[in-house]
């Protein structure tokens, strides 16, 4: 269990270009730097786990370091056209 000033945020509203439109604001959430810390860690301790043991095959290309989608278009690409 975590927290709770870990789970909490607080909520700000972000300009974006034209400040008289409603439109153009957009919440930001500002959760705590310890809690990203600790995501980042844990993220990080469970992909390698997966890495590890085999979870993800070949074809996964998704959220992968090192596997970007445009890396998966362009093998797709040289398997179809060649």
């Amino acid at each position: 269990m975590l927290p709770s000033d870990w789970r909490s945020a607080n909520i700000a509203c972000k300009k974006m270009v034209n400040n008289k439109k409603l439109s153009n604001y957009r919440p930001v959430s500002l959760t705590s730097i310890v809690c990203k810390i600790m995501e980042s860690i844990v993220r990080n301790f469970i992909m390698e786990h997966f890495l590890t043991y085999g979870f993800f095959g070949d074809k996964k290309y998704g959220f992968l370091k090192g596997r970007s989608t445009v890396l998966q278009m362009l093998l797709y690409a040289l398997f179809v056209f060649s």
